[in-house]
């Protein structure tokens, strides 16, 4: 069984109190790994890092043109994990391993495109009156803590760094319990493009303990946060105390509306990608059909063969 680490300051560390979170494969439970697990003294090193990487200005008094081949080869070097990334993802939430591989690419396209927007952030000049000269400077927020679901955990896990690296801010991502290791794999390609130490720090933790102790913490300036709805609550409340800025995207119930003139053959499709794709573990499935009455039981005949017909197993299994 391999033994993770947290990446924090640009190094791979234990747990100040050596305390380990085993990993579960979900199609057979048996244990695949296991890492350290983040406490309030680890946090602390975490923010400290973070900290001291923003308040040196490393990345933000970067020429902008560097900061962008940077991302760049963060990029290049999380396409060069893929395949190896992608099957620790595969093995420890479950999703086929064309998806979890596709997963790790999908970060290095959006480090790309994200690279592609540091030299147009723009401000604003708006007038004002005569004998005044008005303007806006963009500033980053400062420490960006953000806490990563189980069900995507590299694309909510690039989606939010590569905004915040790109704007400037040191980062610091809390990975989900069920699946930190491909997350913690990731900080190889952070590594490897030669990301400077403190700009980017990822840890593993319970979310009722290091999760609420990050997003507490009086050195974070800002969170970000993928999960459910009490817990964004939570999460809103305390940055609400510390008049903090957050972003929060919650749990959703998403509908499909069938007509009586729809094609029916089209809707299995649909529903398809939208109720099975990922195994399910998707925040906007198709977790409901509003059907019209004259197409309902030849829709339920439908769904029922499409249901028979899709093979239950793990996600490395061929077939």
């Amino acid at each position: 069984m391999k033994s993770y680490q947290n990446y924090i300051n640009g190094k791979w560390m234990d747990s100040l109190s050596k305390e380990k979170i085993q990993v579960e494969d979900p199609a057979t439970t048996n244990v695949i790994g296991e890492i350290a697990c983040a406490k309030n003294e680890d946090v602390d090193l975490a923010v400290d890092a973070a900290k001291k990487s923003f308040d040196s200005r490393i990345l933000v008094d970067m020429p902008i043109l560097e900061r962008a081949k940077l991302m760049r080869r963060i990029a290049e070097e999380t396409r060069k994990i893929a395949k190896e990334g992608g099957t620790i993802l595969c093995y420890e939430n479950g999703k086929t391993l064309g998806a979890a591989i596709k997963e790790f690419n999908d970060v290095a396209d959006m480090f790309d495109y994200y690279a592609g927007l540091t030299d147009k952030l723009e401000g604003k000049t708006i007038p004002v009156s005569k004998g005044v000269l008005d303007y806006t400077v963009l500033e980053p927020f400062g420490v960006s803590a953000h806490i990563i679901p189980w069900n995507y955990p590299l694309a909510m896990l690039g989606r939010s760094l590569a905004c915040s690296f790109a704007t400037g801010n040191s980062t610091i991502i809390k990975t989900a319990e069920l699946t930190p290791l491909s997350a913690t794999y990731f900080s190889k390609a952070i590594e490897n493009a030669g990301t400077p130490p403190g700009l980017v720090n990822i840890i593993c933790g319970h979310g009722s303990e290091a999760g609420a102790y990050l997003v507490s913490h009086p050195d974070v300036n800002h969170a970000v946060f993928t999960g459910s709805a009490v817990t964004g609550k939570k999460i809103l409340h305390m940055a609400a105390d510390k008049a903090m800025p957050a972003i929060v995207e919650l749990g959703g119930k998403s509908a499909g509306i069938v007509y009586p003139d729809a094609n029916l053959e089209d809707v299995v499709e649909s529903a398809r990608h939208a109720i099975f794709g990922v195994a399910g573990q998707i925040c906007t499935a198709m977790s409901r059909l509003v059907v019209h009455k004259s197409v309902k039981d030849e829709l339920i005949t439908k769904l029922v063969d499409l249901s028979k017909s899709l093979k239950v197993g793990a996600g490395y299994e061929e077939g």
